[in-house]
């Protein structure tokens, strides 16, 4: 109440407008949007695949951090379990490729990125990827 009241503080105080609340997305299905995310360990490669719905995730080895080896791994995970209706990653260059894009596109997959600078923006992943690195 006395910040307020005050003149100074009023007129120094960040106008922030109020934003509605946005409603968390709740898939009504398994894999019906997955998260995705390349990660470092040990001197390998990784990737994670996590489902939304269950919390399940895939983890996979990769020789190589290509889009090509993450959409071969992508599509191991997908003939077990189906394809998603979407995909998130951070954005990283494997997801943001040409081929990549394609293969979305081909798949009939809803890709969306986070923001690649704000790790828990993609937090489905980054949450499987601490659990895959205590696992391994």
């Amino acid at each position: 109440q006395l910040v307020q009241s005050c003149p100074t503080c009023q007129a120094v105080q960040k106008n922030k407008p109020m934003e509605p609340l946005k409603e968390a997305e709740v898939p009504t299905r398994p894999w019906q949007w997955v998260a995705s995310d390349l990660f470092h360990f040990n001197g390998k490669e990784y990737m994670v695949v996590a489902d939304s719905y269950s919390g399940f995730f895939e983890l996979y080895h990769l020789s190589t951090t290509t889009s090509a080896a993450v959409i071969a791994n992508l599509k191991k995970c997908f003939a077990t379990h189906g394809i998603p209706d979407e995909i998130r990653s951070d954005g990283g260059p494997q997801y943001s490729s040409q081929d990549f894009k394609q293969f979305v596109e081909t798949w009939n997959i809803n890709y969306r990125m986070s923001s690649p600078h704000f790790p828990r923006s993609n937090g489905l992943a980054e949450r499987y990827v601490q659990e895959a690195k205590m696992l391994l």
